[in-house]
């Protein structure tokens, strides 16, 4: 029988958190795209809401806009760092195949025998690293920027409940 104490397995998992969130926001102050980090993408691209009762009609107006205008920039830049990952993936895997088709020739022509899978697979992938890594952080962007796009349409959605919220209280205030 395991024994586990609750107490020991929660400070476990808050820690675990706590070090996980640090390393993201680490990485989120560190990746530029466009000479910007990703926190100050996420801070240009965020919406201020108003207090409930500082909202006003053309304040509406101008949080729907803001809003439009934020999503439209996510949009494009989810669409210019998918791009990006899309290319270097598929460099990466064109030249893989490259140098898996130079090595399994050159040692073919050497002693006639077929090298293993994990031996070219290892060959082939040293050369890459540096790209890989590269990759790695492209699909971060590209899902940092995918994250950011869906969240503010989201936003938007709300922003549109309550405009029909504010159209119904407006209707029945006899102000329309």
């Amino acid at each position: 029988m395991i024994d586990i104490n609750i107490d020991t397995l929660l400070s476990t998992i808050e820690e675990q958190s706590i070090r996980t969130d640090a390393s993201a926001n680490g990485l989120i102050k560190s990746v530029l795209f466009y000479r910007k980090s990703l926190y100050v993408w996420r801070k240009e691209l965020q919406i201020i809401l108003p207090k409930p009762e500082d909202l006003n009609l053309a304040g509406y107006k101008q949080l729907l806009m803001s809003t439009t205008v934020s999503i439209q920039k996510a949009s494009a830049l989810y669409s210019t760092a998918n791009s990006l990952y899309n290319l270097l993936s598929e460099t990466a895997k064109a030249k893989r195949a490259e140098l898996s088709d130079i090595l399994i020739e050159e040692h073919l022509s050497g002693n006639g025998k077929v090298m293993s899978k994990a031996k070219l697979d290892d060959l082939t992938s040293r050369p890459l690293r540096g790209i890989t890594d590269i990759i790695s952080i492209s699909r971060v962007i590209r899902d940092f920027f995918k994250e950011e796009r869906d969240t503010l349409i989201e936003v938007r959605k709300l922003l549109e409940q309550l405009g029909y919220v504010l159209h119904t209280e407006r209707k029945i205030d006899g102000d329309l």
